[in-house]
């Protein structure tokens, strides 16, 4: 019993420190979990911005020297002579000299190109033999109709087309840039004359945008600027679904709203776990492609973000673990160093109460309180050994004492008559004797 106690002391001093210890590690840890993860969110959202409209930039820049090669053309046919063999020169060197464009054509107003020709379209294109030719008007393509000619050719300036399947050309996904050229009319008006169009292939955005650095599992796609994916790392995905209905399949309002963010908005940043992220929590940083009015999103999951603080702090987790451990032996040998005398002290109480006052605690040598209080304890039940003897020998003279004197009373009283004669005349007074000893 006397030891369990002991214990018991030792364990609540520890579990005392201890919990007190692993409490303040506990809030450290945790204040320092998110401030770290604060900071490094808020610069992964200016590197995601930046590489966001890094990769913008470059699309632009790439799209802008798309775009050159129908102004260009558009120029030349407006202010030169040329016939058809200097056209189809013209045409072909556009598709050679510039890697990003695909296709080109020039597309006549029917009688434009020869009175004869209701419509004359020469289109040349990349393939993998190298450049390859057709015509576009054909019985089942009627490119009047068709938004990359039709478009432009009403509103009189030029313009990207939303991306398309083109049937009667590359047979592939294209993005279109249309540009109308004119021919003076006889009143002074600019009558169009045709529209001339340079083909970017979505294979080449979808390539160039898988080259994102967006870290491990991270990726990139394009939205038009009506929501329709143009490239996504899952090609079911695209020219098949736009954002809208994508988040009407999933009915997730948060993917919803992201849509309609990604077209109002410049540029943004939000946190996502959603069916465009693979189900994953990601973070989406979005700009605008000035030209085209398309949207570049970046997609970073969040482990990939997060994967160092996630390292750093499970590195910290096990740091205190074995500083908890390291503290729980310091506190426990501290304890005992403690309790270890005061266990001594309890027992040695227990001792005294039961008569033994045999008691020496003159080993415990620590200076502080506890050591003060064993000596002075071994001080104490020495004297009252002492005190005890002293009162046992006074209290055994004292009983040889009164027996001595109670003999003596006897003595003295056996001395008295026990019996007196009576009263001769009367028998009125009885005698008898009484001895007080002094």
């Amino acid at each position: 019993m006397r030891f369990t106690v002991g214990r018991s002391l030792t364990f609540r001093m520890t579990l005392y420190i201890l919990g007190g210890a692993i409490l303040v590690f506990a809030l450290v840890m945790g204040e320092t979990y998110l401030s770290s993860r604060e900071i490094i969110l808020k610069q992964a959202e200016e590197n995601a911005m930046n590489l966001a409209d890094s990769m913008a930039r470059k699309i632009e820049q790439e799209l802008r020297t798309v775009v050159l090669v129908p102004e260009a053309l558009a120029g030349f046919l407006e202010i030169a002579h040329w016939d058809k063999e200097v056209l189809l020169k013209l045409i072909r060197r556009g598709v050679e000299a510039n890697r990003e464009v695909f296709g080109s054509a020039v597309a006549f107003e029917p009688g434009a190109f020869r009175p004869d020709l209701r419509a004359y379209a020469p289109y040349f294109f990349r393939t993998e033999s190298g450049i390859g030719f057709t015509r576009l008007e054909k019985e089942n393509y009627d490119y009047f109709k068709w938004d990359w000619y039709h478009i432009p050719r009403e509103l009189g300036r030029s313009g990207w087309t939303e991306p398309y399947f083109d049937e009667g050309g590359g047979g592939i996904i294209m993005a279109t840039y249309s540009v109308p050229f004119f021919k003076p009319g006889l009143d002074g008006d600019r009558r169009v004359r045709g529209i001339i169009t340079a083909d970017v292939s979505l294979e080449w955005l979808t390539g160039f945008l898988a080259s994102i650095p967006a870290g491990r599992n991270g990726f990139g796609f394009l939205l038009s600027e009506y929501g329709a994916f143009i490239t996504h790392p899952r090609p079911a995905l695209i020219m098949r679904e736009t954002i809208f209905s994508l988040a009407e399949e999933s009915g997730e309002d948060e993917l919803r709203e992201l849509g309609r963010a990604m077209i109002r908005r410049p540029h943004g940043f939000v946190s996502l776990d959603s069916v465009i992220t693979n189900g994953v929590p990601a973070f989406l940083a979005y700009t605008r492609v000035p030209s085209t009015g398309w949207s570049l999103a970046v997609v970073f999951p969040e482990q990939d973000l997060l994967s160092e603080l996630h390292k750093l702090n499970r590195w910290a987790v096990l740091m205190a673990e074995a500083g908890v451990v390291l503290l729980f032996l310091v506190v426990l040998f501290i304890a005992r160093s403690i309790t270890g005398p005061l266990r001594r002290v309890a027992e040695a109480t227990a001792k005294v109460a039961e008569g033994d006052l045999d008691v020496d605690l003159s080993d415990v040598r620590s200076q502080d309180e506890v050591g003060r209080l064993a000596r002075a304890f071994t001080l104490m039940s020495k004297d009252l050994k002492h005190y005890i003897k002293d009162l046992t020998e006074t209290t055994a003279a004292k009983e040889r004492i009164e027996s001595e004197l109670g003999i003596a009373a006897q003595i003295q009283k056996s001395i008295l008559p026990s019996i007196f004669p009576p009263f001769p005349e009367r028998n009125e007074l009885e005698l008898y004797a009484m001895m007080q000893p002094a």
